[in-house]
């Protein structure tokens, strides 16, 4: 299952499949890309396949071709005995090696992680500013809150206003606005559930909540 935004391929929003992956993208504007070498649009679109941990490092590193582009992939398996969640930076090889730029990052159960669309952990020049101001203004937003415990926290952080241009949920009702935010997705892996929203999550009820299904 894949939310898919038009023109873009499964894989590159918030996604799970039936061996217990879920996983959700941000994508980063890296300064450096690579021609020659596979989107990440293609590399998520195979992460859709993945049944493993491994299985997903594998298919970002993609040996014998690598990274064209940067993104943040968070993931985690439902059947993973280690019960750990991850965030990976992905990015083009600076040194042109044949294999994409990984780093990974464990999240231990009961413990929490913010990423938005710039590098955290990748020393890489960004070629978005606007981008980048969005994405510090979002984290300083994030910064003012207690780690979230419950559902409800998260729905909050996620509708938060307080950012001003560059807040956290994007819509001030006008036509010119550049960015908007487009939808919301919650996990609730206890559940096994997925919640879409398209308004405010923090302000209306999901659009629809989804079983997560695997085998």
């Amino acid at each position: 299952m894949s939310l898919c935004y038009a023109g873009y391929l499964p894989g590159y929003t918030m996604n799970q499949n039936y061996h217990g992956l879920v996983f959700t993208i941000n994508t980063i504007s890296a300064e450096l890309l690579r021609s020659g070498k596979t989107p990440r649009h293609f590399l998520t679109r195979a992460l859709l396949a993945t049944s493993n941990v491994d299985d997903a490092f594998r298919v970002l590193r993609d040996a014998g071709v690598g990274a064209a582009d940067a993104c943040s992939i968070n993931f985690t398996f439902l059947a993973d005995p280690r019960q750990m969640f991850y965030n990976v930076e992905m990015a083009p090889s600076p040194d042109r090696k044949n294999e994409s730029l990984l780093n990974i990052k464990e999240i231990p159960l009961g413990n929490h992680n913010y990423h938005v669309n710039q590098f955290d952990r990748i020393h890489q020049d960004q070629a978005n500013a606007l981008m980048v101001e969005s994405s510090v203004s979002r984290m300083q937003a994030f910064g003012t809150y207690k780690p979230p415990s419950s559902e409800q926290d998260v729905r909050h952080m996620l509708g938060d206003v307080s950012g001003g241009l560059y807040c956290v949920w994007r819509e001030n009702g006008s036509c010119d606005e550049v960015v908007k935010t487009i939808a919301v997705g919650i996990f609730d892996l206890t559940a096994r559930t997925m919640s879409l929203y398209s308004d405010n999550p923090s302000q209306t009820e999901p659009h629809c909540r989804l079983p997560l299904l695997f085998k």
